[in-house]
């Protein structure tokens, strides 16, 4: 293989290692992982702290936009939960919408490392809001919630097929969830690199 073939697989491998195992910083123990998640945290604080610390009848730019995020996410969590319902649960979503956000923001900058690149991060929010949405759906309707795998109407030769195949479709939205987000921003960033590399 030529010179340029080799190098394209050389730095190719050393990026998708580091981005499934994580390099090493300090000793075998903290990892750049680590580093971009604490930076993306206190990144998140500093943004709502400023964002709110004065709230003056006019609302200074932070504040604009971060009242912009929470009128988007609480109208839309509103329309699909009702109104009463969604005010309740506002804050986990966002905090999960924010969440995301940071991590993926600060994986633009160069030479960072995006934490939603690794499919445990991504499968470890989507399983958890998937328990989450099941156990407060369980709590409003007791053992009705398990009506939504049963369509109407459908003829009792094939309740048994239906339920199963509802079942699993059903349960597979934690992979699929953790998948795509994962799937986007690791495609991302092998497009750059592949691209940085032919420069």
């Amino acid at each position: 293989m030529s010179y340029g073939v080799n190098l394209f697989f050389l730095q190719f491998s050393t990026f998708v290692q580091g981005l499934f195992a994580g390099q090493l910083l300090v000793g075998g123990v903290f990892t750049n992982f680590m580093l971009v998640t604490i930076l993306g945290f206190i990144a998140l604080k500093l943004f709502i702290s400023l964002s709110l610390y004065q709230t003056p009848l006019v609302p200074t730019r932070l504040q604009s936009i971060y009242e912009f995020f929470y009128g988007f996410i609480l109208q839309t969590v509103c329309e699909q939960t009702g109104s009463k319902v969604g005010e309740k649960f506002m804050p986990a979503y966002l905090t999960l919408f924010f969440t995301v956000l940071s991590a993926n923001v600060i994986a633009l900058f160069p030479y960072t490392y995006s934490i939603t690149s690794q499919l445990i991060v991504t499968f470890t929010i989507s399983f958890f809001a998937f328990a989450a949405i099941n156990l407060v759906g369980f709590l409003h309707h007791g053992v009705f919630l398990f009506g939504m795998l049963l369509p109407k109407g459908c003829p009792l030769a094939i309740v048994p097929a239906i339920v199963l195949i509802e079942t699993v479709s059903y349960v597979f939205r934690v992979v699929s969830l953790a998948l795509r987000i994962f799937a986007n921003i690791l495609s991302g960033h092998c497009m750059l690199k592949i691209v940085t590399i032919f420069v």
